[in-house]
Parts: C-alpha cells; sequence; structure tokens
C-alpha cells in the first residue's frame, strides 16, 4: 500500500505513474484555498477545506473515494449585485460509475437547502437524481437570470417557503429534467397584497410545467391550476382561477387602491387564460365575476351621471348583487353583460374596454326606480319629458377611458311599462 497526500488535480496523473509500483494506492488531501471562481452571472472567491480519501485499484481500475467539504463564498456577486456569505458543507462518494451526494446543505441568509442523491452513468449519459429539503426565500428571486422583456414586469414576492422536491437531470441535456415537488408557505406578500397558507405542488416533464395552488386572500379562498408548455424561444400557457367570498374592501386596501374607502362586499370570480410568449395581444380569456351585499362609488363614470342627472344617487351606490362575464382577447375586455343591481337603481354595460382603459363601442343603460327618479333634477326630467313618478330610463354612449370618460345621453328616456315578456330589469323594482 502506499499512501500520499496529493495535489487533486494530478491525482489521475499519480494513478498511471504507480500503476506499475502497486496493486492498489490509498490517498487522501487536504484542500488548500480555492482559486476564485467565475461562471455566468457569478464571480466569488471559494475558501475552506476539503478531505478526500479512497483507493484505486490499478487491475479492475476501479475508483472508490469519499470526499467531504465545507467551504464559504464570502464576498461573490451573482449579476453585479453583492450575495454576502455563502457556506457550503457535505460529502461525496464514488465507486464505479455511481457519485453519491451525502447531506449537501447550503446555507444563504434565510436560504437552507439539504440535497441527497445520486449521479449514475447510464449510455454515457450521466443521470442525477436529488432529493431537496430546505426553506427558500423567495425575495432571491429577483437575483435570478430570468429573461423576460422590460415591457413585462413581476410583482415583488417576499416570504419564506418550505420546499420538498425532486430531479432527475441528464447532464448532456437530453431528454429535459423531470421534476416534481411541494412548496408551502405560512405568509407571502405579492406585491402589497399578503396571501396565507400557500400550497403549490408542481411538476416539469418532457418540457411541461404543471402547477396547482391554493391559499387565503382577502378574508376569502383561491385556488388556481396552470401549465406552460417550454419550446425553442418561445412557450405557451394555460391557466384557472377560482376565489370566492373574498372581501373586497379588504383587497382594494392591500391592493393600496384609491377605491378602497367606497366599495365594499363579497366577490367571487372564475376564470380562465391561456396566451403564447409575453404578448399581452396573444392572451385570451374569460372571467365571470359577482359581487354582493355591497357599495359600489367614487368611480369618475358614477360621478359624471350624478353630474349630468343632476342628483346624488349615486355618491353612495348600494349593490344588492352584481354580475358579469368578460372575455379578454387582442389587449381588450369585452362584455354584453354586465349588471349592477341595487334596491332602487340598476346599471348594465355592454362594451369594450382596452388594456389602456380606452372605451370602444361601449354604452350604459341605466335605470332608476320611481321612487328614486323623484330625487333627479326636476330640470332634467321637463328636458326628457318625463312625468313625475315614472321609472327612469337612459342608453348612454360611452368615449373616452375609465379614468376620465364622457359621457352624453344617445335618446330620450322613457317609461317602462309592465310586460310579460322577459327583460332585463323584469320584477326589479318588487316593493319590498
Amino acid at each position: 500500500n502506499t499512501q500520499a497526500a496529493v495535489n487533486f488535480q494530478n491525482t489521475k496523473k499519480i494513478f498511471f505513474e504507480l500503476k506499475t509500483a502497486a496493486q492498489e494506492i490509498r490517498f487522501e488531501r487536504l484542500a488548500e484555498e480555492l482559486p476564485a471562481l467565475t461562471a455566468e452571472g457569478f464571480h466569488g472567491k471559494i475558501s475552506g477545506e476539503n478531505f478526500i480519501k479512497g483507493n484505486f485499484e490499478p487491475d479492475s481500475e476501479q475508483l472508490v473515494a469519499e470526499a467531504s467539504f465545507s467551504f464559504s463564498i464570502p464576498d461573490g456577486t451573482i449579476r453585479g449585485a453583492p450575495v454576502g456569505k455563502i457556506e457550503t458543507t457535505g460529502g461525496m462518494s464514488y465507486a464505479g460509475n455511481n457519485l453519491t451526494i451525502k447531506n449537501l446543505f447550503i446555507a444563504y441568509n434565510d436560504l437552507t437547502l439539504l440535497a441527497n442523491g445520486s449521479v449514475v452513468t447510464v449510455r454515457r449519459n450521466p443521470l442525477a437524481q436529488i432529493e431537496i429539503r430546505g426553506k427558500l426565500p423567495l425575495d432571491i428571486l429577483p437575483l435570478l437570470p430570468l429573461r423576460m422583456p422590460d415591457t413585462f414586469a413581476l410583482p415583488k414576492i417576499s416570504g419564506v417557503c418550505d420546499l420538498a422536491g425532486a430531479a432527475k437531470i441528464h447532464l448532456s441535456g437530453t431528454p429535459p429534467p423531470e421534476l416534481n415537488g411541494t412548496i408551502n408557505a405560512p405568509q407571502l406578500t405579492v406585491g402589497s397584497l399578503p396571501v396565507a397558507a400557500v400550497k403549490i405542488d408542481f411538476s416539469h416533464k418532457n418540457n411541461a410545467l404543471m402547477l396547482k395552488s391554493s391559499g387565503k386572500l382577502a378574508a376569502g379562498a383561491f385556488q388556481c391550476e396552470a401549465s406552460a408548455d417550454f419550446i425553442p424561444k418561445i412557450f405557451t400557457y394555460k391557466s384557472r382561477i377560482k376565489a370566492a367570498e373574498l372581501d373586497l374592501r379588504r383587497l382594494l386596501t392591500e391592493l393600496n387602491s384609491p377605491y378602497a374607502p367606497t366599495c365594499q362586499g363579497s366577490l367571487t370570480l372564475d376564470g380562465g387564460f391561456d396566451g403564447r410568449g409575453w404578448d399581452k395581444h396573444a392572451v385570451n380569456g374569460q372571467i365571470n365575476l359577482s359581487l354582493n351585499k355591497g357599495s359600489l362609488s367614487g368611480f369618475a363614470l358614477l360621478r359624471q351621471l350624478d353630474t349630468l342627472l343632476q342628483t346624488k344617487i349615486f355618491q353612495e351606490f348600494p349593490v344588492t348583487t352584481a354580475a358579469g362575464v368578460f372575455k379578454i382577447n387582442q389587449a381588450r375586455v369585452e362584455t354584453n353583460n354586465l349588471q349592477i343591481i341595487g334596491p332602487e337603481t340598476a346599471l348594465l354595460f355592454q362594451g369594450t374596454i382596452w388594456f389602456d382603459q380606452r372605451f370602444e363601442n361601449a354604452r350604459l343603460t341605466v335605470e332608476i326606480s320611481a321612487n328614486s327618479a323623484s330625487k333627479i333634477s326636476a330640470a332634467v326630467l321637463d328636458k326628457m319629458f318625463l312625468p313625475l313618478n315614472t321609472t327612469y330610463m337612459q342608453v348612454f354612449p360611452l368615449q373616452g377611458t375609465l379614468l376620465d370618460p364622457s359621457v352624453e345621453p344617445a335618446a330620450q328616456s322613457t317609461q317602462t311599462q309592465p310586460s310579460a315578456e322577459p327583460g332585463f330589469f323584469q320584477s326589479l323594482f318588487k316593493p319590498q
């Protein structure tokens, strides 16, 4: 037996030099400081200690070795940003064509990962099978090399989640890697929006990513399923989301919306999207929205109506129920049935709103019960030749934008008459 302290880079050379001098070679090495490491987007100096021991049998050309290591990167940078101290400990063993990873532990700020697995060479294509558990702080996401256009910005996500997963990776790159696992987080913040009890199941196979998530949001609950197919230079995606009993005022407050003080109710939504790449014009989908037992006010469109009718009916607009189906296509949202119904007032919105908030072919039908119509200015009623104690109905074409609408009446107001035919507001104003 021959024992020697050797430089790791020269180990193979020494093996062959000593092959004729010994039937078995045993070696061990204590590593000195390692040189600076530079990779794509990363630079840092690695220091630490390694211990490697094992033996090589020249007759069978079999290498059996074990390694333990502990090193740190005290001053590394990723994509130009300082990352602070990264520490790693763990061990490996090698026998034949099998490399085993033992308790590879990585610590960086709130990030802790523990990995175990193996790398096996099959038909000259090494296969890595790794299991990973740990805690993942989501504020490190901006450091990842995600390639997105400048016009598309993800909201900031903060919080710490528990990660448990497994991966199969062919080091040659073919076939694509397989991933699966679960992410749990008691509390996350997406932009300014708190989300609780988050659970995400994920899998990736044959360049297809599948996600299934759930959580609590604005005193309600949500569920989401999504899939994405990655092909060279582009990807396609589909998603489905359901949310029930969201507190509208709390939701708007957490989103820092100026409408939070004037809007409330229980919000439910159900919808889905699909698209291709980052192009907003390629997004298609449909959303069903409903609001119960709430109120809506403070919107520019409602203020315009009050100005036109010389009243304050919409200054505080109680809503018994509101519902509508919205179709999304080519950077625009279309609906023909957004109904907002209050105790004595009802609205019907029909038309298109572009992503830049422009109206197109849009109109608003307003109906006010005879009781509340008495609050409309007499001058306005006289212009419409409407007698008192008459239900008021008017169609308003809409121009401009949501934030700066232009509202003008399209036709003379009419008195509603009882009818057996089903209509938009049939039986709406029954006495309570």
